[in-house]
């Protein structure tokens, strides 16, 4: 295995650290027994089917849940959080922090491009950013700024609703 390679087992357990569980939680909330973790922790049997690899996904997006607790938000098979580092984001003359635009523009990106894939995302700003941080063990240099759930919609808008959904350019600009 080349040495940038992670086993299955090594994969598993940053998982179950960056979720702040213990391994019999971790084993417990799949409905495994601790034997065959094990064996699977240590690399002694092929990783466990793909089911059970969706299972360990859902246990640790479930932490998550706590930061933004809506059932909708812990359907999508991806969630992901955009951060900034206060310390290395840009500053302007006058002391204005770039952080948040910058994430703005990458989020924007990403939106753009799942948008492109067929897929749907949610820009969430309204979440709690201790529970989001515990939840995937930030480091605290790190300020979670936007949680993005990404994946197929259950269901897709007519592209029509903007005229009946949105305000006006008129509305939202001002000429001058």
């Amino acid at each position: 295995m080349d040495e940038k390679e992670q086993s299955f087992g090594d994969y598993l357990r940053q998982l179950i650290k960056d979720a702040g569980m213990t391994q019999n939680e971790f084993y417990t909330a799949l409905g495994i027994k601790k034997p065959y973790f094990y064996d699977i922790v240590s690399g002694r049997t092929n990783p466990p089917p793909y089911p059970l690899q969706l299972k360990a996904m859902e246990v640790l997006k479930n932490k998550l849940f706590e930061a933004y607790p809506r059932d909708w938000f812990v359907k999508a098979p991806v969630i992901l959080i955009f951060s900034v580092d206060r310390a290395l984001s840009w500053k302007s003359r006058d002391g204005k922090d770039f952080g948040d635009i910058d994430i703005a523009i990458a989020a924007d990106h990403v939106t753009l491009a799942a948008a492109d894939l067929g897929l749907g995302t949610c820009w969430l700003g309204a979440f709690d950013p201790v529970k989001c941080r515990q939840a995937v063990n930030l480091p605290e240099k790190l300020e979670p700024v936007i949680m993005m759930p990404l994946g197929y919609p259950e269901y897709t808008a007519s592209p029509d609703r903007h005229s009946t959904r949105r305000k006006s350019l008129e509305d939202i600009i001002d000429w001058k």
